[in-house]
């Protein structure tokens, strides 16, 4: 690497490292969320798997949790999710490599991504969200690889078992992945089939929540859709199914959901607005900003 790229990726690597240690500060403290506590109490009492597939229910994220409580203690597990933004930040940079960044770019967005996780100051302990991501991450970045040793059936089982994984940890799975298998959808037609089995096994951790809901009478389907919903009409429970899909109470609050939606992805549509990414030719030698 020349002496200009090392001092031009110092700056970005010192940020992504900052981002890190500040995480660790902030995980150091005591509990300050409801969430955080009830995880942690249940990896204490050794609940390695969900009893039933509930709507709050995280069965992969349970058993993680409590396999590293009885490894290493309580201190060390509410230092997970910061340990987590190490593989984070490194599935980051190789998304971003793939996508056609240079090295600092992808620093930069590894770092950037740290720093978007500690706004969201409860997944810096017990939560289920970074390990979530690292999934869903870790699919994009299989996706977009281009490696000649990754044929398209293995791709897509991967994907497949990545996406029970991330089903296993979290509901949100089946939105964000969503535009992911659009694309193989248009390039493999059938072959996404694969997916299925690699699907169930990455799902595994939640087949015994799944035998004892089937034991209580519930169909396969009224599982899903109380592990979606938390719609049931023989478990008692939270449920927001009448809550999906209320566009009309979001264009009562358009405000907001203007000022969440400029959150969210202002500060890129101001960065491609104002600092257009130029490339370089050799004809005239100026290089990839």
């Amino acid at each position: 690497m020349p002496p200009d790229s090392r001092t031009s990726i110092a700056m970005p690597l010192f940020l992504l490292g900052a981002a890190i240690a500040a995480s660790f500060l902030a995980s150091s403290g005591p509990v300050q969320w409801m969430d955080n506590g009830m995880f942690l109490a249940n990896a204490r009492e050794g609940h390695y798997f969900s009893q039933s597939l509930g709507p709050l229910e995280h069965p992969l994220y349970q058993l993680l949790n409590s396999v590293f409580f009885t490894l290493f203690g309580s201190r060390a597990l509410s230092l997970l999710n910061s340990l987590l933004l190490v593989p984070l930040a490194w599935i980051v940079y190789r998304l971003a490599q793939s996508l056609g960044a240079g090295p600092r770019q992808a620093v930069l967005a590894g770092a950037a991504t740290v720093l978007a996780h500690g706004v969201f100051w409860v997944s810096t302990k017990a939560e289920v969200y970074l390990l979530h991501t690292l999934f869903v991450l870790l699919a994009y970045t299989l996706q977009f690889n281009d490696s000649n040793r990754l044929t398209p059936l293995k791709k897509l089982f991967m994907i497949g078992v990545l996406t029970g994984m991330a089903a296993s940890t979290h509901q949100l799975t089946f939105v964000v992945l969503l535009p992911l298998y659009l694309h193989p959808l248009y390039l493999y037609k059938a072959r996404v089939l694969i997916t299925l089995p690699g699907f169930m096994l990455g799902f595994a951790t939640a087949a015994v929540a799944v035998f004892n809901d089937l034991n209580t009478g519930l169909g396969l389907l009224d599982i899903a859709r109380r592990y979606l919903t938390g719609a049931s009409a023989i478990i008692a429970g939270p449920e927001w199914q009448g809550s999906l899909l209320r566009f009309d109470e979001l264009l009562e609050e358009r405000n907001a959901a203007i000022l969440v939606l400029l959150s969210l992805i202002g500060p890129q549509l101001a960065g491609l607005l104002l600092f257009p990414r130029r490339v370089g030719c050799g004809c005239c030698g100026v290089r990839r900003c």
